[in-house]
């Protein structure tokens, strides 16, 4: 809210894919995995 009480513009866009998180050492594993492919 602060970024809209401030002026600012919030997108949003509905997506087919999950996006990738990486939230654990082995989330961070799969994710160079992913994009090293």
């Amino acid at each position: 809210l602060r970024a809209l009480e401030a002026g600012m513009r919030i997108d949003a866009e509905i997506v087919q894919s999950l996006p990738l998180g990486v939230d654990t050492p082995h989330d961070l594993e799969r994710a160079r995995q992913i994009l090293s492919s």
